[in-house]
C-alpha cells in the first residue's frame, strides 16, 4: 500500500514537471516573434502539441507567461489569439472526425501532420492580424506556422527510453532548439544563449570532431541570429573540433581544451574581431558538460550519429550465419553419403552366372557331361541360354510344361528339365524383377539426396557470401519500432536485391503488432515492406521489400455430382524471393479417392516447391509416390505455375494438365499441357514453359470438365468467355467460368483458377 502511494506520488510529480516543461518552453517560444507580438513558431508548437495529446491548458499559460516578460516593449496578443484560433479550429477537426460529413474520409485517413499543418495555416495569419502585421506579413506569419508546426510534432515522439532517432525527430529536436535559442535572446534571460549554444557543442563532440564542429557552427549561426553576433559560428566549431579531438584522452581533457580554446580565442578579440564566450560561461559550460552522466551522453551520441553508435549488425549477423553455415556443410555431407550409398547399388544376376547354376542342378551325375561341356559342342550352352531368355521375356517355364522336340533332342535329361530348372528360373525371374524395382527406387533416392545436397550447397555458398548490413537503417528502424512503443527489438536490416528486416523480441510478435511494425517501418525505410509472420506468433519478425507486382487469386469448383465431393485440388501460397505458387491437380475419377490423390498431390508439389526442389525432381519423387500406392490404379495430374512478382515473369509446369491461358489486353495466349498423368509411367517428362507477364495480365488455369480442349468449338468458347469476362475480379472471374461451363453439361469435375497481376501495393 505504501509503495503503491508512493509510486502514485512520483507519476504526478513527473507529470506537473512535464506540464512546467511544457508552459516554460511554450514561453520561451513566444518570444521568438516574427513580428511584434506575433509568434508563428509558437503558434505552430501549441498546433502540433494540441495533435500529440498535451494539456492545451498549459500551453495557454506559457502563452501568457511570455508576453508578460517585458509586456510593454514585446507584448504577444497576437501569438495568444493564433493559439486560440488553433484552439477552436482543433476541437472543430475533433468533432468532425466523430461526426458524419462529405470530408470525413478525408479526415480519418489523414495524419496528425498533416492536419497540424492545415490547422496552423489560419491561426498563423490570425496571428500576424492580431499584431497589426502588413499584408506579406501575414503571409508570411500564415506560412511559417504552417511549415513548421508537423516538423515540431515529431519531437513529442521523443522519449528518454529511445536508443535511436528518426531522421525527422532529428530535424525536429534541431528546430525546437532553434526556437529555443531565438527566445532565449529576445526574454530577460538572454545571458543563457551563449552558454546553450556552447553546451549544445561540447555534448556533440563526443561523437567526434566533425560533429563537434558541424554542431557549433549551427549552434553558433543559431545564437548569432539571436544575439547578432556574427562570428560567434566560428569560435564554436573550432571549439568543438578541439574537443571532439581530444575525447580520446578523456572526457576532463575534452572539457578544458574547450575552455583552452575558448580562451585562446579571446586574445585575439582585439586583432581579428573574434567573438569569444565570457570565462565564467565557458567554465561553467565544462562543469555540467563533466556532470552529464556518461550513459546520457552515449544515448545523445546515438540520437546524432545513429551509424556511429549502433551495434555492429554485420559482425553479429556474419558469427550467425557462420555457424549456421558449418551446421549445413555437415548436413550436406551426410545427403552426399547417402547419394552415392543408394547410387552404388548392386548389379541383378546376369545370364552367365545363371546358366553355371542350371547346369550343376541340371547336369550333377549325368554320364555325357564331359562331352556336353567339352567346348566342341554348344548346344546345351543354347539350351540353357535360351531358357533363360524365355524367362526374361515373361515366358518362364513351369513344370507341367514340356520341352519342343527340337529341344529334347539336345538333352538326355530333358524329360526332368521342367521339373529340376522351373522353381530355380522362377526365383531369377522373382529375383532380378525385385532387384531391378529396388535399384529404381534407390536411384531415385539417390537424386533425391544428391538435390537435397546441392540445394544446402547453395545455402552455404548464400551463408558464406558478405551479408550487406546496413547500420544507418537499423538505428533508423529501432527509432521508428520504438516510437511505436516496440523498445525490445533488436534488428538487422540487409540490403540484397531488396530490403530485409528480421527484429527478434523476446516475446512473440502477436498479429496487431507486426502490422504496426510493418507501417512504421515501410514509412521509416521508405519502401513497402510486407510481414511474414504466423498466426501463432513468433519470437522474429521477418519483413521483405513487396514486390513490384501484386497476385489475385480466385478459385471456383463444382463436382460432376452435386452433393459430392470435387475430385479437384489446388493450393495458392507465397514462396521465398517475391514468388507465388498455384498448383492445380485433378484425381483421375470423380467423388472420395479422386479428391485424396489430388489433395496429396498439390500438398506434395506445395511442399517441394517450398524447398527449392528442382521441378523434374519433385515430380518424379510424386510420381514415384504415386506408383507406390496405386495398386488399383488412380491417379492424378498436376499443374503448376510459379508467378515471379519481381521479375514479372511466369513459368507453367504441366504433367497430364489441360492448357493455361494469359488474358491481355483482350487478347488469349495459351499454354499448352500435355502428356499422360502422374502414377502411370516409371519415369514423368513434364513440359515446361516461361513467358513475361505484365500488369493487367490474367492468368488463367483450368481442369478438363471446364473445356474439352479437343473440340475447335468448346476451345473457341472458351476463348471468348475469357475475352468477355476480363474485366471482373479473380473470384467473380472464376465463378462465371464455371457456371457458363455448367450450362453446357457437366462431364467431370470442374475447377477453374483465375490470376490477376496488378501493381503491388503495401496492403496487397
Amino acid at each position: 500500500m505504501i509503495n503503491a502511494q508512493a509510486g502514485t506520488r512520483y507519476k504526478r510529480r513527473v507529470s506537473a514537471l512535464r506540464l512546467c516543461s511544457q508552459a516554460l518552453y511554450m514561453a520561451i517560444a513566444a518570444r521568438a516573434a516574427l513580428l511584434p507580438g506575433a509568434s508563428p513558431f509558437a503558434v505552430a508548437f501549441f498546433t502540433a502539441g494540441l495533435y500529440a495529446g498535451l494539456d492545451f491548458k498549459a500551453l495557454l499559460a506559457g502563452c501568457v507567461a511570455g508576453f508578460a516578460w517585458e509586456a510593454a516593449s514585446l507584448p504577444a496578443l497576437g501569438t495568444f489569439a493564433g493559439c486560440l484560433a488553433s484552439l477552436g479550429s482543433w476541437a472543430l477537426i475533433k468533432r468532425a472526425r466523430n461526426g458524419k460529413y462529405i470530408f470525413n474520409a478525408w479526415l480519418d485517413e489523414a495524419s496528425n501532420e498533416a492536419l497540424s499543418a492545415a490547422n496552423a495555416m489560419l491561426p498563423g495569419a490570425i496571428a500576424g492580424l492580431v499584431a497589426g502585421g502588413d499584408a506579406a506579413q501575414v503571409v508570411a506569419c500564415s506560412l511559417v506556422s504552417m511549415s513548421i508546426s508537423p516538423v515540431l510534432g515529431f519531437a513529442f515522439g521523443v522519449r528518454g527510453y529511445r536508443t535511436a532517432l528518426l531522421p525527422e525527430e532529428r530535424m525536429s529536436l534541431a528546430a525546437v532548439i532553434l526556437i529555443a535559442m531565438w527566445g532565449l535572446a529576445n526574454s530577460p534571460l538572454s545571458f543563457l544563449v551563449g552558454p546553450f549554444a556552447a553546451l549544445i557543442t561540447l555534448t556533440a563532440s563526443y561523437s567526434g570532431p566533425a560533429f563537434g564542429a558541424a554542431a557549433g557552427a549551427v549552434a553558433g549561426v543559431a545564437a548569432a541570429v539571436a544575439t547578432g553576433e556574427a562570428t560567434l559560428a566560428a569560435t564554436l566549431s573550432i571549439m568543438g573540433l578541439t574537443a571532439g579531438l581530444t575525447l580520446p584522452l578523456g572526457r576532463g581533457w575534452s572539457s578544458l581544451s574547450f575552455i583552452l580554446a575558448n580562451t585562446a580565442l579571446a586574445l585575439f578579440v582585439d586583432i581579428s574581431g573574434v567573438v569569444a564566450l565570457s570565462p565564467a560561461a565557458c567554465v561553467a559550460t565544462g562543469v555540467i558538460y563533466a556532470l552529464i552522466k556518461e550513459e546520457t551522453l552515449e544515448k545523445i551520441s546515438g540520437w546524432m550519429c545513429p551509424a556511429c553508435s549502433a551495434p555492429d549488425a554485420s559482425a553479429l549477423a556474419s558469427r550467425l550465419r557462420q555457424a549456421s553455415a558449418r551446421r549445413l556443410e555437415a548436413l550436406q555431407k551426410v545427403f552426399e553419403t547417402l547419394a552415392d550409398g543408394y547410387g552404388d547399388f548392386p548389379c541383378a544376376e546376369d545370364e552367365q552366372s545363371m546358366t553355371g547354376k542350371l547346369r550343376d542342378t541340371l547336369c550333377e551325375g549325368c554320364p555325357g557331361y564331359e562331352k556336353c561341356w567339352s567346348g566342341n559342342d554348344d548346344r546345351a550352352g543354347r539350351l540353357l541360354c535360351g531358357l533363360i531368355a524365355e524367362t526374361l521375356k515373361g515366358n518362364p517355364l513351369d513344370e507341367s510344361d514340356e520341352l519342343a522336340p527340337e529341344k529334347a533332342r539336345n538333352c538326355r535329361r530333358a524329360a526332368i528339365i521342367p521339373r529340376r530348372l522351373a522353381p530355380l528360373l522362377r526365383r531369377f525371374d522373382q529375383d532380378r524383377k525385385r532387384l531391378i524395382r529396388s535399384r529404381d527406387n534407390a536411384q531415385t533416392l539417390s537424386r533425391h539426396f544428391s538435390s537435397a545436397g546441392k540445394i544446402i550447397s547453395g545455402m552455404v555458398e548464400s551463408l558464406d557470401a558478405p551479408l550487406d548490413v546496413d547500420n544507418e537503417m537499423c538505428a533508423t528502424a529501432v527509432a521508428a519500432l520504438e516510437r511505436e512503443g516496440i523498445s525490445d527489438a533488436r534488428v538487422i536490416v540487409m540490403r540484397g536485391e531488396g530490403i530485409e528486416v528480421a527484429a527478434t523480441r523476446d516475446e512473440i510478435w502477436l498479429e496487431d503488432e507486426a502490422r504496426q511494425a510493418q507501417r512504421a517501418l515501410s514509412k521509416a525505410l521508405g519502401q513497402p515492406m510486407r510481414a511474414a509472420f504466423s498466426r501463432g506468433g513468433d519470437v522474429t519478425l521477418r519483413l521483405v521489400q513487396a514486390p513490384r507486382l501484386c497476385a489475385n487469386v480466385g478459385y471456383a469448383c463444382r463436382p460432376m455430382t452435386p452433393g459430392a465431393l470435387c475430385g479437384d485440388s489446388y493450393v495458392a501460397t507465397g514462396l521465398n524471393a517475391g514468388r507465388v505458387l498455384i498448383a492445380l491437380s485433378d484425381g483421375m475419377g470423380a467423388g472420395t479417392r479422386a479428391a485424396g490423390e489430388s489433395q496429396r498431390t498439390v500438398e506434395l508439389i506445395r511442399r517441394f516447391m517450398t524447398a527449392d526442389i528442382d521441378d523434374n525432381l519433385a515430380l518424379d519423387a510424386i510420381n514415384q509416390l504415386l506408383l507406390i500406392r496405386n495398386a488399383d490404379e488412380m491417379f492424378a495430374t498436376a499443374d503448376i505455375c510459379v508467378i515471379d512478382l519481381n521479375a514479372a515473369r511466369a513459368k507453367f509446369v504441366k504433367q497430364g494438365a489441360c492448357a493455361s491461358y494469359i488474358v491481355r489486353d483482350r487478347q488469349v495466349e495459351k499454354i499448352e499441357g500435355g502428356k499422360l498423368p502422374l502414377g502411370i509411367l516409371d519415369e514423368v517428362c513434364p513440359g515446361a514453359r516461361e513467358t513475361e507477364l505484365r500488369e493487367g495480365d490474367i492468368v488463367v488455369m483450368i481442369t478438363d470438365g471446364v473445356c474439352d480442349e479437343a473440340s475447335d468449338e468448346a476451345l473457341g468458347w472458351l476463348t471468348r468467355t475469357l475475352i468477355s469476362l476480363s474485366d471482373m475480379t479473380s473470384d467473380a472471374m472464376c465463378r462465371e467460368i464455371i457456371k457458363l461451363a455448367g450450362e453446357r453439361g457437366a462431364r467431370d469435375d470442374m475447377t477453374a483458377i483465375a490470376v490477376s497481376v496488378a501493381k503491388a501495393r503495401t496492403a496487397c
